[in-house]
């Protein structure tokens, strides 16, 4: 998290629920694996537990994990004591945990979580997109009791990772030659992501660049989720679906986004924007998107809203 005037909003955060309870009152948050983890948030809190898949399926099964530790502190004891190693490198793509190698750095992870003494242990791939002091990767590590054996097993991991530091990088592909590599391999459906233009990193959201390619390659059954574009919205929901109209879709905010692609399309529907999260991640949870609309020109469709 960055926040204008503030570079480490879950420090900043952490430090105002310590002084709000006082010393002796336990703090446990879960985090991203994103994070870039300060020494401010590790000294605010008792206990720091980081998601362990990416994509972050495992966020309820972290949360019944603290739910216990907070249990085994109020009622059995448990003194937490953690430790941080930051690495000196900003992680690279290279990061889905159900494949080499990033599995074999969470299997590491649950070798020095079975270790006698140790409570639960993380890693941080940071978050790169955040002009920040602390951002990097890292490893933080709780024991009981024993600050000194968890930074041992903080070091050892951290060391483990630096070593391996280039298989966590990958080349990034123009989307041109990543959508030749998916035609010949023909195995669908196949998910393109836009790493980049990441509204969470403060990009606009509407660059344009995925689109063209589409469009030049002349896609069957191709969707574009999401381009942020006020007026492509404002104009569609004035035709009305089953209107047809022409648009410039997308890059509205900078040159720096490519430029704004001419669309003859079909408006297949608005909305209003309100939704529910389906799949692992969000399953259930409600969301709003802002207005929105669904177009297609041919084979390729887009949805355009209005971000909120």
């Amino acid at each position: 998290m960055v926040a204008e005037g503030v570079d480490d909003g879950e420090g900043h955060i952490l430090a105002a629920v310590r002084d709000l309870v006082g010393p002796a009152i336990p703090i446990i948050a879960q985090l991203d694996i994103h994070s870039s983890i300060s020494p401010r948030m590790v000294a605010m809190a008792d206990v720091l537990i980081g998601r362990e898949s990416y994509p972050e399926i495992n966020m309820a099964e972290r949360g019944r994990e603290y739910a216990a530790v907070m249990v085994r502190i109020l009622s059995q004891g448990l003194r937490p004591t953690m430790a941080l190693h930051r690495l000196p490198m900003i992680w690279g793509m290279n990061q889905v945990t159900a494949h080499p190698p990033m599995r074999e750095a969470i299997a590491q992870l649950h070798r020095i979580e079975a270790q006698p003494g140790v409570v639960c242990a993380s890693i941080a791939t940071g978050f790169p997109l955040s002009d920040v002091p602390d951002m990097g990767s890292s490893v933080y590590i709780v024991t009981d009791n024993d600050l000194i054996l968890a930074q041992r097993y903080a070091d050892e991991l951290g060391a483990w990772i630096w070593e391996r530091r280039s298989e966590w990088q990958l080349a990034m592909p123009s989307t041109a030659d990543a959508l030749a590599v998916a035609q010949a391999q023909a195995r669908y459906p196949v998910i393109f992501a836009d790493r980049n233009d990441n509204p969470g990193g403060s990009s606009p959201g509407d660059s344009t660049g995925l689109l063209r390619t589409f469009i030049d390659a002349e896609l069957k059954d191709a969707c574009v989720l999401y381009i942020v574009d006020l007026e492509a919205v404002e104009q569609c929901q004035r035709a009305g679906v089953g209107a047809s109209l022409t648009l410039d879709v997308g890059a509205k905010s900078s040159p720096l986004q490519g430029q704004p692609v001419r669309m003859t399309v079909e408006v297949m529907a608005c909305s209003d924007g309100h939704f529910h999260y389906d799949g692992p991640m969000y399953a259930g949870l409600a969301c709003e998107m802002g207005p929105s609309a669904h177009i297609r020109q041919g084979g390729i469709h887009v949805l355009p809203y209005v971000s909120s």
